[in-house]
């Protein structure tokens, strides 16, 4: 046998998570239209972006960890004739059903318990940076033009086809994402 039952688990993971149906968002809104990540050429992403906020907060050991690192994936897409950025993170979290990976609600409060502060800090710091690249454009015309949301992919559940085990998030508008990473760091130095 080529492939021991490990393996074949591995690459099934693998053909789900890439054939899977992800909401596609520009700005605030989702568009209504799906798309794979099969679709994305290997120019249109890049694996493991670093970051450094510059700071290093003492007392906050769980905070730490958040403020500088990896994003597991940044990719874009060409969407109406303008570039938009999206972050996805990989997670293997096992779900006590396999129905919670296609259940909206299950996979919100999850995602919002254990990954909040790290979706706005990944979020805020690809605003950030995509500034340098859009000089002529506010944070919030980056935001509103060129924003693609940021993607949970629980592997774990991912069906192809299907949009089971992503989770899909965006704010209403930048100043609520600023305020959100606002809130963050004062968590960080009054906490």
């Amino acid at each position: 046998h080529m492939f021991d039952c490990k393996n074949s688990e591995i690459i099934s993971y693998i053909i789900n998570t890439m054939s899977a149906k992800i909401p596609e968002i520009i700005g605030n809104h989702p568009t209504g239209n799906k798309f794979c990540l099969s679709s994305l050429t290997n120019q249109d992403r890049k694996p493991e972006i670093e970051f450094d906020f510059g700071f290093y907060p003492d007392n906050k050991d769980v905070l730490k960890n958040y403020c500088n690192g990896f994003i597991d994936l940044l990719f874009v897409r060409e969407i109406d004739g303008r570039r938009v950025y999206s972050i996805l993170d990989w997670k293997s979290d096992l779900f006590k059903s396999d129905k919670d990976y296609a259940n909206y609600e299950s996979l919100k409060s999850h995602t919002d318990e254990r990954y909040a502060i790290q979706r706005v800090l990944y979020s805020y710091c690809l605003i950030k940076w995509l500034a340098q690249f859009y000089p002529e454009q506010s944070e919030s015309d980056i935001f509103n033009n060129h924003f693609g949301g940021i993607y949970y992919v629980y592997v774990r559940g991912c069906n192809s086809g299907t949009g089971n085990g992503i989770y899909a998030h965006t704010w209403a508008d930048y100043d609520r994402l600023e305020n959100a990473f606002k809130e963050v760091i004062k968590g960080i130095y009054n906490g």
